[in-house]
């Protein structure tokens, strides 16, 4: 199948929710290393009628943790930590510290409540809080199951990992983010996101209320997010992120492909969800208040769809998926 081809037949996917009023957003599809399709859909901001632009600036949630993990396993190629070592190494004091592994926080398999389950979340939320504060809200509550020994999604778990980078490095987050991961792969449009910070190119979030209306998001603070799921981005600077791992410029291939690994029954290795069928294919969903995010990589095909979207829903990780279905299709008629 010829590129015009399947552009034109990822694009009109993209429409059909488009046109239909359930997405807006910026959408990337890569074959090969050839981007086939890199459009804007709809509204970045519906109140002052901006379009969404290919390079319109998105809070990606928990597409967060894939980078959060590439940045611990930086370090481990270095020699700064190795994901065997306990959090109480890094976080002196952590209960349970001890017992829990940089490994089980990786893997979310440290029993370490998730914070943004606890009913009060919501509200703490509003209020902007340090790292430090911001590990008090969950360090005291005690663990769901013993450390390593099941699955259950934990935002808690890439805090901590936050503050293990800093730790290690003896950087913010937020600079080494910037210095060991956005700048080698050429990522200017990305970083940890500030409310107070002015931010060119920012999409205006929005969601459904529960009557089905769309309206604004309802108020974060990102420094609730940190490292589990504060950063922004835009589909090309991911893309970019894409292709300096593939090309294994930021981390070794040996290492990366741990990363990928089914090390639990849930399918997750560090930082990505690891479809069942071997066919090499990783990938991770995020949202945040007013926005939803997905991230495909098919490792075996070389394939990478990208869906970034200032309305908090479903239609992403779905859409992704799709787009994904007819690349495989276009890849196999060659």
């Amino acid at each position: 199948m010829k590129r015009n081809r399947l552009n034109r037949l990822l694009d009109e996917k993209v429409l059909e929710s488009a046109d239909g009023g359930s997405f807006d957003g910026t959408v990337l599809v890569a074959v090969n290393g050839d981007i086939v399709l890199h459009e804007a859909y709809g509204w970045a901001n519906r109140e002052l009628e901006a379009a969404s632009r290919p390079d319109t600036v998105y809070r990606i949630g928990s597409v967060t943790k894939p980078l959060t993990a590439a940045a611990v396993m930086r370090l481990a190629a270095k020699g700064a930590l190795r994901t065997e070592d306990p959090v109480a190494e890094y976080v002196p004091g952590f209960p349970s510290g001890d017992r829990i592994t940089l490994r089980h926080l990786l893997m979310h398999t440290s029993g370490i409540p998730n914070l943004t389950e606890q009913p009060s979340f919501a509200e703490q939320a509003k209020t902007r809080r340090s790292v430090d504060e911001l590990i008090a809200l969950f360090r005291g509550k005690p663990l769901e199951f013993e450390p390593g020994s099941r699955f259950k999604y934990s935002n808690s778990g890439y805090i901590l990992l936050g503050k293990v980078i800093e730790a290690a490095s003896g950087h913010t987050y937020s600079s080494y983010m910037k210095e060991n991961v956005f700048e080698p792969a050429g990522m200017s449009a990305s970083g940890l996101d500030d409310n107070r910070s002015l931010l060119q190119k920012r999409a205006a979030g929005y969601e459904f209320d529960a009557s089905g209306m769309l309206c604004n998001a309802s108020h974060i603070d990102m420094s609730n997010a940190f490292a589990a799921g504060g950063l922004y981005s835009t589909a090309a600077d991911l893309y970019r992120w894409d292709k300096a791992l593939r090309e294994n410029r930021l981390l070794p291939e040996d290492i990366q492909s741990d990363m990928y690994q089914l090390h639990n029954p849930a399918g997750y290795g560090y930082g990505w969800f690891n479809q069942s069928e071997p066919d090499g294919t990783v990938y991770h969903h995020g949202g945040i208040n007013g926005f939803s995010s997905s991230f495909v990589r098919d490792l075996k095909r070389g394939i990478t769809v990208i869906v970034l979207s200032n309305t908090a829903s479903v239609t992403p990780s779905v859409l992704s998926g799709e787009l994904h279905k007819l690349a495989v299709r276009a890849d196999g008629s060659r």
